[in-house]
């Protein structure tokens, strides 16, 4: 991993990860779901891939603003994460995410001190990496990143 400072408030990192990771292999016209959801390990294996990561975090000052964006490629379509060190979000798959956080200036509280801030999140943006395993009555979708909004309200004590 590559991080670097390009000024004050922006900061850009790259990660390239070769690791291993199940991941589908194999059709499964023949079979029914039911024996697909018994027995998925037969349809599976262990393999190598490789994983590129992009990610740009930014502060703006003035408004107390924090974005993070990230760019994810895998080579094929692993079901379990390559990088757990990089990946915070728990993302795991080709994606692309934006996280917004914005403080809410309000008066400290005593004895407790800490900020409240509003959060969003954006996952999976253009809803890649999702697997289909086809039965013969349907199919089964692996998706380990569905797209996704996430919003809250925060309170961070320090």
């Amino acid at each position: 991993m590559a991080t670097h400072r390009v000024f004050e408030y922006l900061t850009g990192s790259v990660a390239y990860i070769y690791g291993e990771s199940r991941e589908i292999t194999r059709e499964a016209s023949q079979e029914t779901i039911a024996a697909l959801k018994e027995d998925p390990e037969n349809f599976m294996r262990q393999g190598y891939r490789h994983s590129v990561a992009g990610r740009v975090d930014a502060f703006i000052p003035v408004t107390q603003t924090r974005i993070v964006t990230m760019l994810r490629w895998n080579s094929g379509y692993p079901l379990t994460t390559l990088d757990r060190f990089f990946d915070y979000m728990d993302i795991g798959t080709k994606s692309a995410n934006l996280e917004i956080r914005q403080i809410i200036p309000v008066p400290a509280f005593r004895p407790v001190s800490g900020r409240w801030e509003v959060m969003m999140e954006l996952r999976n943006a253009l809803n890649q990496g999702s697997r289909k395993l086809r039965a013969a009555d349907g199919e089964i979708i692996f998706d380990r990143n569905p797209r996704s909004i996430r919003f809250g309200l925060n309170y961070s004590f320090y």
